[in-house]
């Protein structure tokens, strides 16, 4: 939450001097102060709920509409003009990364080969049927889990 405030700071900045800054200016301090916000610890943000999520996609749209000068145009539009994709399927893309990372090339996260390193064991913590949908108990809680959005 703290990143919605600060980017919407620093959104407030750049308006104030808008007439001042041209276009390629303004593409290059988005890309420098604004986007890190919303790509920094992305997964994490995959579990945020609906009305903080939709909360950042509204931001980075005003973010947007700033930089091209844009308040016609779709948000969907002004995200392909910026060459990313919407923040949601940044998020996807990235946990689907991790995930073919850690199944296709067998590496595991640094922490858990650390852990098995460290211990000297061959135990193996996925078992043998990865991408099956784990059985949840609690519908709030588990399927907001990595291990069931990932699978």
């Amino acid at each position: 939450m703290e990143a919605i405030l600060k980017v919407s700071q620093q959104i407030a900045v750049f308006k104030r001097m808008k007439k001042l800054l041209p276009l390629v200016l303004r593409e290059k301090l988005y890309r420098a102060f604004i986007a890190p916000h919303f790509n920094y610890c992305v997964e994490s943000k995959h579990f945020w709920s609906n009305r903080s999520t939709e909360k950042l996609e509204k931001l980075n749209e005003r973010a947007l509409r700033f930089v091209y000068q844009d308040k016609i145009s779709t948000y969907e539009t002004l995200v392909v003009k910026n060459g990313y994709s919407t923040l949601a399927n940044q998020r996807l893309a990235k946990m689907l990364n991790t995930v073919f990372g850690v199944i296709g090339n067998g590496n595991a996260p640094t922490s858990i080969s650390e852990l098995l390193t460290a211990r000297n064991s061959n135990y193996n913590l996925r078992g043998d049927a990865i991408l099956k949908l784990p059985k949840v108990n609690s519908i709030t809680y588990r399927i907001k889990s990595w291990r069931y959005q990932a699978a």
